[in-house]
């Protein structure tokens, strides 16, 4: 019973055994690295109100736009039709979240 034990363990261990533990290992140790680059900045705390004021502007809409959810995916036309200024909006926002952000860590990294 003991070997029958054994050789079960040792097919485990084959079965999830990495095919190469070097690739792992550097992605362990990429992610494990604390980058400096990862800060939070003006612009992000701008955005983030930003947003919070535009969803208490807009809430009802919100709600609508998740309660019909499902016509985006019988009706995506209708979808767009009804939420089109909403999404057009916050797609908007997080283009120039996007442009500003990277303005800005660019600009911090030629210093």
């Amino acid at each position: 019973m003991n070997k029958i034990k054994k050789t079960f363990l040792k097919e485990k261990e084959n079965d999830y055994k990495l095919r190469n533990p070097k690739i792992f290992s550097k992605y362990v140790i990429v992610l494990s690295k604390n980058n400096p680059n990862i800060k939070f900045t003006f612009i992000d705390i701008v955005f983030f109100l930003i947003v919070i004021f535009y969803i208490s502007l807009n809430y009802d809409s919100l709600i609508a736009m998740i309660e019909t959810f499902g016509m985006l995916f019988s009706t995506p036309i209708l979808f767009i039709n009804e939420f089109f200024n909403q999404i057009f909006a916050f797609l908007l926002m997080l283009f120039f979240y996007g442009y500003f952000r990277n303005k800005g860590l660019n600009n911090k990294s030629e210093d």
